[in-house]
């Protein structure tokens, strides 16, 4: 597939003044998943899977989220507070999408990238990591560790131009290391089956995936 130059170099300047502008940082991406590098980048975060353990992971990534649903469930378990997610951000699950209607053929053929994008806020429940340009630099880390998506790999090159566009450099360094550590010791979470523990309370899901009850927060 080939580069979308013109959306990338559009939304290019302000990505540099503000690397966190998520809607224009959805449309950048766009314009490079569909070519064959990123795509291969993608494949490789599921290789070492049996064929069987794929297909079920594509299956639980294209079913659908009712934030309805997951809302009327108890305050502990982990659907409920991932829905609390985005009704404190004023988000969806099709945030994605809606930043970029154009990245739709691209998240139907791909479902590893639609993976990716599905479970972005999910790691932030998992971990306990909270919004802020911090917080979200040190998750960045964390995430090239243990799942080496190609977003996350990108923010690591550019951790220091990005840490000195917030302040709060000590944090950020302190946050990286601590979640870095911690992606060397956990299983890969992009493997981890969120999709079948909406109902289970956050401290077992946590429990199941390595991660300490109170979360890994930054």
């Amino acid at each position: 597939m080939a580069l979308k130059l013109r959306p990338m170099l559009t939304t290019l300047p302000h990505l540099l003044r503000d690397p966190f502008d998520v809607e224009r940082g959805v449309v950048f991406f766009d314009g490079v998943v569909e070519t064959l590098p990123v795509r291969a980048w993608f494949a490789q975060m599921v290789a070492d899977l049996p064929r069987a353990r794929r297909a079920e992971l594509e299956a639980m990534t294209r079913e659908p989220v009712s934030l309805e649903a997951l809302r009327a469930l108890p305050e502990t378990t982990f659907g409920h507070q991932y829905a609390l997610r985005f009704d404190e951000m004023g988000f969806n699950p099709e945030f994605h999408l809606e930043a970029c209607p154009e990245s739709g053929e691209a998240l139907a053929r791909n479902w590893i990238y639609q993976r990716f994008a599905k479970l972005h806020d999910m790691h932030h429940v998992m971990l306990g990591v909270d919004i802020s340009p911090q917080a979200e630099l040190a998750l960045q880390v964390f995430l090239c560790l243990n799942t080496r998506d190609p977003v996350s790999s990108m923010f690591m090159f550019a951790l220091p131009f990005f840490a000195s566009r917030y302040g709060g450099y000590a944090r950020t360094a302190r946050g990286s290391v601590a979640l870095g550590r911690a992606a060397l010791r956990m299983p890969n979470l992009f493997h981890f089956p969120y999709e079948r523990h909406y109902e289970t309370p956050l401290v077992e899901v946590r429990r199941l995936a390595g991660v300490p009850p109170e979360g890994l927060p930054v």
